[in-house]
């Protein structure tokens, strides 16, 4: 399970040590099993009776709060109790309850009590509803409060116009990533340079970079190349790796715009490693080093295509290493280098850039707040998460300005990933796609004037300016048995776009609900070390 399981055994000085085994909190109607944990550790006495005796808050009935058990070492005492109905006002969230065991030796007297404290939840569910929205002029939706069976309905409505203003989280993660060979300190460094070329781009202030780490990182990175190839995991190493000078050849450009050039003599070699080992061919069926992955190999060749080092024949070639969706898309990212280079493409390439759309079209997946991509079932490549190929297809998308209805639910969804899961270049990949959606889409928005109205209603519930992309307003309004409720206008007076999430809030009677998971159970184990 989510927590993992030990067994071992640990020898104990107290005599007599007892342990609740009980659910973290309780709700009205449950029916369970209180129980304790016994043990004992008296070398004259190997078994004796113990009485156990629980001591319950009102409303908690069990048939005996008294039981007698056998027990030499250890032992399990559970009490079967149902948890009344009665007497509790469905508008409290919760009240405290205590409860307590206490243990007796018939034949020593040892002798042990413990109380406990836990919430006691009242027998309602709450339950969610909830739409994101991209409000463009005027929009409206309809909300229905279940007016039969809800005690409370609440509608929550935040506008906001950034979905990419903490990007500092994505820095965060690399650096937790960084255990200190060449990819993950040049992963980390990269990400705050994307951070700082954002900010700058802004106008906005950002924390000073520090020039230690990052040339200290720069000559680490010097230090893991490879004379006459390219660069490596480690320095000092014997052997190149082609993902690696993959990445470092890619972001060379902003290193050195923020005055952290690497060598530029590595770099030229570096280039010409990458061109020569490109369409190099390896047998998969056995283990070998030099294989390259599809993904790698199309991120390489775009990378070249970028430099100039890369021909039509040579990204028609490459045509048979697009297994992958994520190497299909670094494949049109090259496609498009060479188209903006003025290079003449294939008529078969021009038919491929369409069905390679096409395709990326067919693989998204759309649910109400979200969009992303992932790759089929059958491909997995170790640098793959569903984040990163999102981010790079995005990244696409918005250069090619497609799939406009979908964007701000793709940018939502990188937005709002669970970052504590990404690898470092994950991270930065969706840094950077999200910096970009800022610039291009978000920050033309500043100064949006909002207003927020119930339908059917004259004054407006909210209004105002959303003056940089940090600004939100959030406002809650109570719809507990309102018949004239039927949802809410959202406008943006000066055609200045902002997002809208909504949300409803019911609280249902629990036997109105289908069952559903109640409680959460963690059954200990504790002991007392020597």
């Amino acid at each position: 399970n989510n927590f993992g399981s030990t067994e071992q055994s640990v020898k104990t000085k107290l005599p007599l040590l007892i342990s609740e085994i009980v659910p973290n909190f309780f709700q009205m109607g449950d029916q369970l099993d209180m129980g304790l944990l016994i043990r004992r550790n008296v070398p004259l006495v190997k078994e004796e009776k113990v009485r156990v005796q629980v001591q319950l808050p009102q409303g908690f009935e069990t048939e005996t709060k008294s039981k007698e058990v056998t027990i030499s070492e250890e032992g399990r005492v559970f009490f079967p109790v149902k948890i009344s109905e009665k007497n509790f006002d469905l508008k409290k969230d919760f009240e405290n309850v205590k409860f307590g065991f206490s243990v007796v030796g018939e034949t020593t007297g040892l002798q042990d009590t413990i109380i406990l404290e836990r919430k006691l939840f009242p027998p309602k569910v709450e339950m969610t509803a909830a739409e994101f929205l991209r409000i463009e002029d005027l929009k409206s939706i309809k909300i229905k409060p279940d007016l039969a069976r809800a005690i409370t309905s609440k509608v929550l409505v935040k506008v906001f116009l950034s979905l990419a203003e903490r990007l500092d989280n994505f820095v965060d993660v690399t650096e937790h990533r960084n255990y200190g060979c060449a990819e993950q300190r040049f992963s980390h460094s990269t990400s705050i340079l994307m951070q700082k070329q954002f900010d700058n781009r802004l106008g906005r202030k950002s924390p000073a970079i520090s020039r230690i780490k990052l040339n200290e990182n720069r000559e680490y990175i010097e230090k893991s190349f490879v004379n006459g190839g390219g660069f490596a995991f480690w320095k000092n190493a014997e052997r190149a790796d082609f993902w690696v000078t993959t990445q470092i050849l890619e972001f060379a450009d902003l290193w050195k715009e923020f005055g952290a050039e690497i060598d530029s003599q590595k770099i030229e070699t570096s280039v010409a490693w990458l061109d020569n080992q490109l369409l190099q061919k390896c047998d998969w069926k056995r283990f070998d080093w030099n294989c390259i992955s599809d993904s790698t190999r199309q991120n390489a060749a775009y990378v070249l295509a970028k430099r100039g080092k890369l021909s039509a024949e040579e990204l028609n070639e490459l045509a048979i290493y697009t297994h992958s969706l994520e190497a299909k898309v670094w494949w049109l990212k090259s496609a498009r280098a060479l188209k903006e280079a003025k290079v003449y493409l294939r008529e078969s390439d021009e038919r491929r850039i369409k069905n390679f759309w096409t395709e990326i079209q067919l693989h998204l997946n759309a649910r109400d707040r979200y969009v992303f991509w992932e790759e089929d079932k059958n491909y997995w490549s170790f640098y793959s998460q569903n984040e990163r190929l999102t981010a790079l297809i995005f990244e696409e998308i918005l250069i090619e300005d497609k799939l406009q209805n979908y964007q701000h639910k793709v940018a939502r969804y990188l937005s709002e990933t669970k970052i504590k899961n990404l690898s470092g270049n994950s991270a930065f990949r969706v840094l950077q796609t999200l910096g970009q959606y800022a610039a291009l889409r978000e920050a033309q928005n500043l100064g949006s004037e909002y207003v927020v109205n119930i339908l059917e209603e004259p004054e407006p519930l909210k209004k105002g300016y959303l003056e940089n992309l940090g600004s939100e307003f959030e406002v809650e309004t109570d719809v507990t048995g309102d018949e004239t409720f039927t949802g809410l206008q959202f406008e943006t007076k000066n055609e200045k776009p902002f997002y809208a999430d909504i949300q409803l809030k019911e609280t249902f009677p629990a036997d109105q609900i289908s069952p559903v998971s109640r409680g959460f159970w963690l059954d200990r184990e504790i002991y007392a070390l020597e």
